[in-house]
């Protein structure tokens, strides 16, 4: 029976351990999806700024071209932005950084900087980039014929999701104990013991005591 016991206890850990690490990957995958909508929401909002100072402040200024050129070089140190990303206004036409937060990435190709024009001309909803070495959420947002975008690095993005899962370990650890530790009794309790009891009468019946009357109330045992 002790045998009998520690198999239902075994299996009960195993069946609670798999089920509190399938709710663990199901929660942190949320997590995920609600973090990468809310640094989506911020960087629209960011953006609309942007896009609205860009429109009443910078204007088109005559280059050797025929056409004149917007010109964003300055753009980043007349408004506040954000310190924990980078800024990029790429041009339409030839995907060259024109604009930039970070002034080593004025005048070069998006493409040599990790960004793929065409992910910046085309997804709205933001992309995943490795830009230097790490990996970047991007959302950028059309300007006349340029793109101006917001990129925050990923590592600060999903900061908060270890603390979660952590505390979600705990809290689920502790209540696969405590589910485990309940059912387990139940088991030992009305289907164990109650099998255990059956047999020993069982055994005195078999040894010739026919006043012995097996009470069978529920079908646990069998």
């Amino acid at each position: 029976m002790k045998t009998l016991k520690k198999t239902i206890s075994q299996y009960m850990l195993r069946i609670t351990g798999t089920l509190m690490i399938a709710i663990l990957a199901v929660i942190v995958c949320l997590q995920i999806i609600v973090e990468r909508y809310r640094e989506f929401e911020s960087s629209l909002g960011v953006l609309a700024q942007i896009k609205q100072f860009v429109e009443e402040n910078v204007v088109e200024e005559d280059t050797t071209e025929a056409m004149g050129k917007k010109e964003y070089s300055n753009l980043f140190s007349l408004i506040r932005v954000n310190s924990d990303a980078n800024y990029y206004v790429i041009s339409g036409d030839d995907g060259e950084i024109v604009g930039s937060t970070d002034k080593e990435a004025l005048g070069v190709d998006c493409e040599e900087k990790g960004l793929a024009l065409k992910k910046v001309t085309t997804n709205k909803y933001g992309f995943f980039s490795k830009i230097d070495g790490e990996r970047y959420f991007c959302v950028f947002q059309q300007i006349g014929d340029d793109y101006v975008g917001r990129c925050v690095e990923t590592s600060k993005m999903f900061q908060r999701v270890p603390t979660t899962a952590v505390l979600l370990v705990l809290c689920l650890a502790t209540i696969a104990c405590i589910l485990t530790y309940v059912v387990s009794r139940y088991m030992n309790r009305y289907v164990v013991d109650g099998i255990h009891q059956i047999n020993d009468e069982l055994s005195r019946i078999s040894e010739g005591d026919m006043d012995v009357k097996v009470d069978i109330r529920t079908s646990e045992e069998f």
